[in-house]
């Protein structure tokens, strides 16, 4: 027969064990879910990058006087980031900036910069430009 201690100590124990082994369970399940947030929020922001450099590209192909605007969110999925326009020599590229990530897009040459909300692209005399 078991003294009424000994029983309300092993209870603690389970109790304990089921407690630790509740806490990895769910301390898993937000790491994976954190993962698969920023996975998707990279994936948003490369997926930006691409579309912004097609309008770029197709800008090109155009005639002298086309305009299009171009809105920018000032955050993708609640998380901030950072747009800008580059140059390194004869290149010019859309620079994307989200959480240390840097993702480069080469556009044709360009003057101006991203604002967040509207951008307007303008093709003249053969040349973009923004804002």
């Amino acid at each position: 027969m078991k003294h009424n201690g000994q029983i309300a100590i092993e209870f603690m124990l389970m109790m304990g064990m089921a407690f630790a082994v509740v806490i990895i369970f769910l301390a898993s399940v937000l790491s994976v879910s954190k993962y698969s947030t920023d996975t998707r929020t990279y994936e948003d922001i490369d997926d930006l990058g691409k579309a912004l450099q097609q309008e770029f590209l197709l800008a090109t192909q155009m005639e002298d006087g086309y305009t299009r605007i171009i809105s920018l969110p000032a955050t993708l999925n609640g998380l901030e980031y950072n747009v800008s326009t580059g140059q390194t020599g004869q290149d010019t590229y859309i620079l994307l900036q989200y959480k240390g990530a840097q993702l480069y897009f080469a556009i044709p040459p360009t003057v101006g910069n991203f604002t967040f909300g509207d951008n307007i692209l303008v093709t003249h005399n053969d040349a973009l430009r923004l804002n």
